[in-house]
Parts: C-alpha cells; sequence; structure tokens
C-alpha cells in the first residue's frame, strides 16, 4: 500500500482557517508553495482528496492548470503566498505602484484613505467589458459535473513583473454544482484577480480583494455554459427563469473589496455577463461596489441575466456613483451605504446610444428589438417599424444637434424617440444612432458621449440624412428576462426572443443613515420605473438563500449533480 493510499485510510478530519471540515478522500503534501511542487502534489491526488499546501512564498512564471475535484488548501493569514511573475507583454504608461500595508486597511468598513473628487455625472461613462483575452492566468480550473473544488487560504499578490496581465490571476470553468474559494487574498495584482465561467453554482466566501490604481474589475462571473446548452455566450441562461432565492447562483460573501487609490469606483468591482448569475452579500465595500454589463460586451456575449445585491455596507470618499446594471433581473436590498456617494444604480442600455456589430443598434428598426410598427406605440408581430420622420440635416458641419429648417414641429414631441444619421457609419459598420432627449421646432437634441467619439458620438454634417423610428423594449434590457433560446455566432435569425418582464426591485437601502434611499434610475426611454424597475418596493413573495452558504459551513467534497431544469 502506498504512502497516499494508507493516508487516504487513515485521515478523516482537517482543519482550516475556515473551521472543520470533514474529507472524504487522501490528503496529499506539497514539499513547497513552488509551482512545482504544487503541480507534483495535484499529480499525485485523486478526486475528493485534498492537496496541502505549506506556508512560504514562491514566484510563479507559468500556468499551471487542474482538472481534478479537490480541495486545494494553504496555510491562510497571509502565509502562503504565490507571487505573479507571468510574462506578459507590458502596457503603455508606468505600472500601478503597490500601497505599503501599513497604508492599507483590508478588513475595516471605512475606507483607506481620502481621495480627490471627480465629476462622472454622465451615467453612461464607464468601461466597456471586451472579450476575454488569450488566457495568461496563474492557476485554471476546469471541472465536470461528479466533482467539487475547494481553494482556501492562498495569498496571491504581484510580483516583479511589470505590465497588466492578459486574463485573471485565477479562472474557474467547468459544470460543477459545488465550487467554494475561501479566506484568499488578492493583493495588488495588476490583472484581474478571479473569473468565474461555465455552468457552476457555488460560494467565494471570507476573501480580500485589494485593488492597486488604474485596474477595473476585477472578480467577474459568468455563466456563458448554463444548463449545458452547448454555447459560450449565455444563450442558455437567458432562456431559463432567474431562480431568485435558490442555490443556483455563485454567492460572493463576506469579503473584502478595497480600492487602493483608484479615481473611480469601477476599480476593485465586480461585474457579470455571458448570463452570469451573481450573489452579492454581507461584504464590505471600500470606494467600490458590484455592477453588471449588457450585451454590447465582448461582441457575441448576452448581458448578466440575474443579481442579488443585499446586506452590504458600500463606503466612498471618492465622489461618484454606484455603477450600472446593463441587463436583466435583480433584487437590491438591506444595503448600507455611506459617505460621498452622489447616485444610487444607473440601468443603462448601451445599444440605445451606439450601434454594436452582430445585434446592431437598439433603435427602433432593430429587429432584435420591440420596435413601434403602427406608430401609436404598439407593436404589431410581424410588421415593419414604423417610421416617423426622415430628411436632411440644414445646419452647419460636425453639429452635435440636429436643425431641420422649417420642420414645424411640436417642442418635445419626438422627446423618447430614436434618432438615426443614416448617411455616416460608426467603426462597427452600422449607422450611428441614440435616443432623442428633447426638441424645438426645428431642431432635435440627443444623447451624445465623448468616452469613444467613433462610436457614441453622433454628429450631423450638412445635407446628413436622419430617420426617426420609436423604440418600445431593448434586447436584455434591465428588468427583462426569461425568453426563447437564441443560438448561432452570428446569432440568426434576428427576431424578438419573447422576453418576459422581470422588474429589478430596490427597498429597505439607506444612504448615511436616511432609510428608504431610492437606489435605481435610468437615463434610457425604454426602462421605465413603476414597469421595469422599482424603488422601495419588495419583490413579491421573494425570500433569500440560507446565510451563510451552506458551502461556507460544510465541506464541498460530497455528492451532488446539476440539474437543466427545477
Amino acid at each position: 500500500m502506498t504512502g497516499v493510499d494508507l493516508t487516504r485510510l487513515m485521515f478523516g478530519l482537517l482543519f482550516t482557517v475556515s473551521g472543520q471540515v470533514k474529507i472524504a478522500g487522501a490528503v496529499v503534501k506539497a514539499k513547497s508553495v513552488s509551482r512545482e511542487d504544487v503541480s507534483s502534489a495535484i499529480a499525485s491526488a485523486h478526486d475528493g482528496d485534498t492537496v496541502m499546501v505549506p506556508a512560504g512564498t514562491a514566484s510563479w512564471s507559468s500556468h499551471l492548470a487542474i482538472t481534478k475535484g479537490i480541495t486545494l488548501q494553504a496555510a491562510g493569514n497571509d502565509a502562503t503566498v504565490i507571487l505573479d511573475d507571468m510574462p506578459r507583454a507590458q502596457r503603455p504608461g508606468p505600472l500601478p505602484q503597490p500601497v505599503p500595508p501599513q497604508k492599507r486597511n483590508l478588513r475595516r468598513a471605512e475606507p483607506s484613505r481620502p481621495m480627490p473628487p471627480v465629476n462622472r455625472s454622465d451615467p453612461f461613462r464607464s468601461r466597456i467589458g471586451g472579450a476575454i483575452e488569450r488566457d495568461q492566468s496563474l492557476l485554471t480550473v476546469t471541472l465536470t459535473s461528479p466533482q467539487s473544488f475547494q481553494m482556501s487560504g492562498f495569498t496571491f499578490r504581484h510580483g516583479s513583473v511589470t505590465g497588466i496581465g492578459s486574463g485573471p490571476a485565477v479562472r474557474i470553468n467547468g459544470t460543477c454544482p459545488k465550487v467554494r474559494v475561501d479566506h484568499c487574498h488578492f493583493d495588488q495584482l495588476y490583472r484581474e484577480d478571479l473569473v468565474t465561467g461555465g455552468w457552476l453554482y457555488g460560494v467565494i466566501d471570507h476573501c480580500i480583494f485589494d485593488t492597486p490604481p488604474r485596474m477595473s474589475e476585477i472578480l467577474i462571473v459568468n455563466h456563458p455554459n448554463w444548463g449545458g446548452r452547448g454555447n459560450n455566450y449565455g444563450d442558455g441562461s437567458w432562456a431559463e427563469p432567474p431562480y431568485f432565492g435558490s442555490g443556483k447562483f455563485i454567492f460572493i460573501e463576506d469579503c473584502v473589496f478595497n480600492n487602493l487609490g483608484g479615481r473611480f469606483p469601477t476599480n476593485g468591482a465586480i461585474d457579470s455577463w455571458s448570463g452570469g448569475r451573481v450573489v452579492v452579500r454581507h461584504n464590505v465595500f471600500n470606494n467600490t461596489r458590484p455592477g453588471n454589463h449588457g450585451t454590447e460586451t465582448g461582441g457575441r456575449l448576452r448581458a448578466c441575466r440575474a443579481m442579488e445585491i443585499y446586506n452590504n455596507k458600500i463606503v466612498y470618499t471618492i465622489t461618484g456613483g454606484l455603477g450600472q446594471l446593463r441587463g436583466g433581473a435583480a433584487v437590491i436590498h438591506d444595503n448600507i451605504l455611506e459617505g460621498s456617494i452622489t447616485r444610487g444604480w444607473v440601468l443603462a442600455v448601451y445599444r440605445e446610444i451606439s450601434p454594436f456589430r452582430l445585434w446592431g443598434a437598439a433603435n427602433g428598426n432593430n429587429d432584435w428589438d420591440v420596435n413601434d410598427t403602427e406608430g401609436n406605440g404598439t407593436n404589431v408581430s410581424g410588421h415593419r417599424p414604423h417610421l416617423y420622420a426622415s430628411g436632411k440635416h440644414t445646419g452647419p458641419n460636425a453639429s452635435p444637434v440636429l436643425v431641420v429648417s422649417g420642420a414645424g414641429w411640436t417642442p418635445d414631441q419626438w422627446a423618447g424617440f430614436s434618432l438615426t444619421n443614416t448617411s455616416q457609419t460608426a467603426r462597427s459598420g452600422l449607422h450611428y444612432s441614440s435616443y432623442i432627449r428633447s426638441n424645438t421646432s426645428d431642431t432635435i437634441n440627443f444623447y451624445g458621449s465623448s468616452d469613444d467619439s467613433s462610436e457614441h458620438g453622433m454628429i450631423f454634417n450638412t445635407g446628413d440624412g436622419f430617420a426617426i423610428y420609436k423604440l418600445l423594449v431593448a434586447l436584455d434590457q434591465p428588468g427583462r428576462g426569461k425568453g426563447d433560446l437564441v443560438s448561432g455566432n452570428p446569432p440568426a435569425p434576428a427576431r424578438w426572443p419573447n422576453e418576459a418582464l422581470e422588474p429589478i426591485y430596490s427597498w429597505n437601502n439607506t444612504l448615511n443613515g436616511s432609510p428608504n434611499y431610492p437606489g435605481l434610475r435610468s437615463p434610457c426611454p425604454t426602462v421605465k420605473e413603476n414597469r421595469d424597475y422599482y424603488n422601495n418596493t419588495p419583490m413579491p413573495n421573494y425570500k433569500p438563500y440560507p446565510y451563510p452558504h451552506p458551502l461556507a459551513v460544510t465541506n464541498t467534497n460530497s455528492s451532488q449533480t446539476l440539474e437543466n431544469r427545477d
């Protein structure tokens, strides 16, 4: 009998930083924290085993892949440290400098230090998430349904390699119902910290995320393969109910998120798209917050499908809002908001201000959306969108407003409609478009953005054509949910997938001690209060999932399988 087999028979208990848990398999001890020794120990392990990694510090400069359902257990308390020295091309500009430990605030609810205020009044000003780049992760875990996985007690810290990495430090993929990452410290990595994909359920708990300046979202939850649909875009998740109050999410709980010097609250934030389903609860956010991206992110990828955000403490000393929710359904309740927070979550639809490849613009003339076909604010299936007005711009070149001499319009008759420049095209090859804010008798003021003039900054030159349509509902917009299954890349045929109304609810949130903070608003004409979202209104029949998460108090290594349906 080998030593590993003997250990498999003898060991029944393991004391970890999270408490006493039972282990079904053997304990395999790595000789050190070096990549080679950890890899060798994992190679000796079987599904259900625990790989123990001792205290120490080691530089990792190459990738490690795990395909086994194991518990990867380190010493915790910043004792087992992996330094990120993965080679990568350096991006332009100086590397963000790490914040010394004595100037950090790792576990307290108050932010570490004040930072200068900034003006982010434009509700659409935010990074547009891109597609997942070539993977240069330190650690990737790929799982199958019978397996379970736990990683506990590690510290991942920046090394000596300069440049911002492509891909996260840790990526977990596959189909697995029991995934836990706990008591880890992601210490100022120059990359995303942790990304989950595939079709996973589980919990990320008791972790610390310290983010240096000039970074962005660092914890990303995606569900591109939800339901085993065999795609990579989140379509399966959008064909399912939200399952609020169930365990069919990635839970993020009892963690601390520190934005260590970033000017904007996107620095060190939580994000989600590709049909992602994420519960964010009982965390502390210092100058950062949770949010999500929509069906403009990464080309073919769909929006975040569902979020629950509750019982968190979010503290700002920078000036800014709580970010954006760009798609799907959500519940937001019982959060404590403090400091210089200027506004709640903005419900934004970027396709209403920009033409994006594959999906196009939500401009009232796109078959992916619900458009006014009858000229009276209604849609009849099979009818073409109603063209309300067209003509040419008679004003000067590079005009930020549309001018049509002698139009004779009634003031604000076009407010909330969609305007397209039929002469100019953006980088996507599609015509610029945006929603109309107001109009006079011969001018139209529309939404414009300085974030990316080649995509968002619609202007008119003398003689440019225009068209006015009316958009009723955009694909995957905030407050929409389960619909028909979409497939193909590019997705085809373009058709409204009959998405159900699933409003976003916000209630019992406080700002600086004041109750009933109205945490939701939207600048988009199609996202309407008291239809698509409700402030200070509990979701009917909603009950949160038990806290703490069962995986946070029991071992992950026990049998459970995923189901396609309830």
